[in-house]
């Protein structure tokens, strides 16, 4: 398990099974949550830091089962990403901007590239911006004039 860019992964699982054990099965498995295995791991070892005004740092221990959870918690939404963008008119504008800047080569992925989004929701963001009037209409990939 390791922290990147302030966000708790589990980087590798191996899974064996014990000397003169069982093999491995389905079963075992399904018995593991990776997320939940993250979230407690790093809530157990968690410290919360305090900065104060004057420059001076605090780091404080909490113990106890409910720091856990809240920790668990905050862990858990820290994991989940940046959540639901907001669609708006100003947001759509600059899809269009990029779009546009793009448009002789792979304006999709440049939309892609630019707000780390999948494909698909590159072509949502593209659609809006056309049903706004910001961006033409294609045709088999082509500008209708």
């Amino acid at each position: 398990m390791e922290v990147i860019d302030g966000i708790p992964q589990c980087r590798e699982i191996t899974i064996a099974s014990v000397d003169e054990g069982r093999e491995v099965k389905q079963l075992d498995m399904r018995a593991i949550s990776i997320a939940e295995m993250v979230e407690r791991v790093f809530a157990l070892f968690a410290t919360r830091v305090i900065f104060e005004g004057d420059g001076q740092v605090t780091a404080v221990k909490e113990v106890g089962e409910q720091a856990v959870i809240d920790t668990e918690r905050v862990i858990a939404d820290r994991r989940k990403g940046k959540g639901a963008r907001k669609i708006t008119p100003a947001f759509l504008e600059e899809v269009a901007t990029i779009y546009e800047a793009h448009a002789d080569k792979n304006p999709t992925q440049a939309v892609q590239r630019a707000f780390d989004v999948s494909p698909r929701m590159a072509g949502n963001y593209i659609r809006k911006a056309r049903d706004l009037g910001l961006l033409p209409e294609v045709t088999d990939g082509r500008r209708r004039s």
